[in-house]
């Protein structure tokens, strides 16, 4: 849904920015002489991940400025009901809606961020 309001729109370097920020519960680099921290655990990585949403839908830090970028602010409920389903890899999901519902983003949205969250 596109909200009524422009919101503030982010820019490239934000989205490429906000993509390789490290998790807020990673430690952070190790100053310069001194040896770089052991890399963080993957559940770090997924708590972060799992943490940036859209209307509740788990889709990390670079696809969420994608959105914000596109001015939408809550999926629609084709999105919403397809989501999960898609994300977890269930075999077979039927998405028949309305021209115009929101089906392709329906389809894309857990895809990439199944391909984002996976190291």
């Amino acid at each position: 849904a596109r909200t009524d309001a422009q919101p503030r729109r982010t820019s490239e370097a934000e989205v490429l920015a906000a993509s390789a920020a490290p998790a807020p519960d990673e430690p952070p680099s190790a100053p310069l002489g001194e040896p770089p921290a052991a890399p963080a655990a993957a559940p770090s990585r997924a708590r972060w991940f799992e943490a940036v949403t859209f209307g509740g839908l788990s889709v990390g830090p670079v696809l969420k400025a994608a959105l914000d970028l596109q001015n939408l602010a809550e999926p629609l409920p084709i999105q919403t009901a397809a989501f999960v389903p898609i994300r977890t890899g269930t075999n077979a999901v039927l998405v028949a809606a309305p021209t115009g519902s929101g089906k392709t983003l329906a389809i894309a949205l857990p895809l990439l961020a199944r391909l984002l969250a996976t190291p």
